[in-house]
């Protein structure tokens, strides 16, 4: 559902996602993992084929990979309400995934929200932005920094060794992420990831 606004300037109209971001019930990140709350509610037996929205984990985190080492927008700040499609981490692992798929998330970061600043060891992220803007800083295998503005249809990849965070433009952010599990250690040269 859409707001209708008339020819003048006035708020922008949100998306039905957004609106689904805000009206689910959303689980406190912080004690989520550590529970045995399910990734998905619904038919264990159908899942591997389907899922259905409602049934999935809603998880809202505050913020999301805080880092008290480091200050500002790469502490980690405000909120990521993510949608967990599918888990093969830790105690809600769904046994379901016959590939390195660790897990994927549909991900609403309000404005001005933060990813703070953290390091893969041995995985890698791809996120694709589906709506708002995305600044992402990351920290290459030889030590080098770069800043990227994603814009909806970019994406972008960390890749095993390497450090990233992420701020929401002024309209959030909405991205899809997929976490994969990688079978070589971190690297430490120059080498092409």
């Amino acid at each position: 559902m859409r707001e209708a606004h008339g020819s003048g300037a006035g708020p922008r109209a949100r998306s039905s996602q957004e609106e689904t971001f805000e009206s689910a019930a959303w689980q406190d990140g912080s004690t989520f993992h550590g529970s045995d709350a399910p990734i998905y509610s619904g038919d264990a037996t159908l899942a591997h084929l389907v899922k259905r929205g409602r049934n999935m984990a809603h998880v809202a985190y505050q913020p999301s990979h805080p880092n008290p080492h480091e200050g500002g927008a790469r502490a980690g700040q405000g909120t990521s309400r993510c949608i967990w499609l599918s888990s093969e981490q830790g105690r809600q692992a769904e046994a379901i995934a016959e590939s390195c798929l660790e897990g994927m998330l549909d991900t609403w970061l309000e404005p001005g929200a933060s990813v703070g600043w953290h390091r893969h060891d041995n995985s890698e992220e791809h996120y694709y932005l589906l709506e708002g803007r995305l600044d992402v800083t990351v920290e290459d295998l030889t030590g080098q920094v770069h800043t990227f503005e994603l814009e909806p249809g970019d994406s972008h990849r960390v890749g095993t060794g390497m450090t990233h965070g992420s701020v929401a433009g002024t309209g959030g952010a909405r991205f899809i992420c997929v976490m994969l599990t990688t079978t070589r250690p971190a690297s430490t040269g120059g080498e092409r990831q």
